[in-house]
């Protein structure tokens, strides 16, 4: 068992906060309710059906709730086989790299479906330094509840105390704190340096070599 470092990955590994406001603001708005980039943020990192039921102001049972989900995830594919490399966050992949030489193993938990996170990391070329990957999918409840969290901790067969969880919304923190993890904000994202550190962030970064830093001394 090695020591291991586990990442949310919109906003944290990847640049993609614009890019899924602007698509999910296109997409709700084209069904009806008027929803700006700016309205999105917030939301960014929670379920997705979540999200865009309360965004588009209608209940989650609503039919129409998957039929904007299937009309934005067509677009998000769209966006990420066109932008492939450039949504990688500057200095992300040389902080993995960094991390597998020293020994660490990486995690990447995210909001999205497996299959669309495994789209974005080989796009991206990083699939190669991620060891375990957790979908919001594979589990009963997404962020801000610990269930994906600690199936990556069970696969990377690691101590929560021990391990860093890295992200930059406000439900990865109040997931790793539920987790029973070190929660490392980042303000690559989603929130602030105040935000992050107001929800219980042990510590807040600036940027990939900041996470560096603190990890590896």
């Amino acid at each position: 068992m090695k020591p291991a470092v586990v990442f949310d990955l919109d906003g944290t590994l990847a640049d993609t906060v614009p890019v899924i406001a602007h698509h999910i603001a296109e997409t709700i708005t084209s069904f009806g309710t008027l929803v700006r980039p700016e309205d999105v943020v917030p939301y960014i990192g929670r379920p997705l059906e979540v999200a865009l039921a309360e965004l588009a102001e209608r209940p989650a049972d609503d039919p129409r709730i998957a039929e904007i989900i299937d009309a934005y995830r067509a677009r998000w594919r769209g966006a990420v086989d066109v932008h492939g490399e450039t949504l990688l966050l500057p200095g992300a992949r040389a902080l993995l790299r960094r991390l597998r030489e020293a020994g660490l193993a990486v995690g990447v938990v995210t909001a999205k479906r497996h299959a669309e996170a495994d789209h974005l990391l080989v796009a991206m070329g990083i699939r190669d330094l991620v060891d375990v990957l957790v979908g919001t999918d594979e589990v009963p409840h997404g962020k801000p509840a610990p269930d994906s969290a600690l199936l990556a901790l069970k696969q990377l067969r690691v101590d929560a105390a021990d391990t860093w969880y890295v992200g930059d919304a406000l439900s990865d923190v109040a997931m790793s704190l539920a987790a029973g993890m070190r929660p490392l904000g980042v303000t690559t994202g989603a929130c602030s340096e105040e935000q992050l550190l107001e929800a219980g962030a042990e510590l807040v970064v600036s940027s990939p070599d900041e996470v560096a830093a603190v990890i590896l001394g």
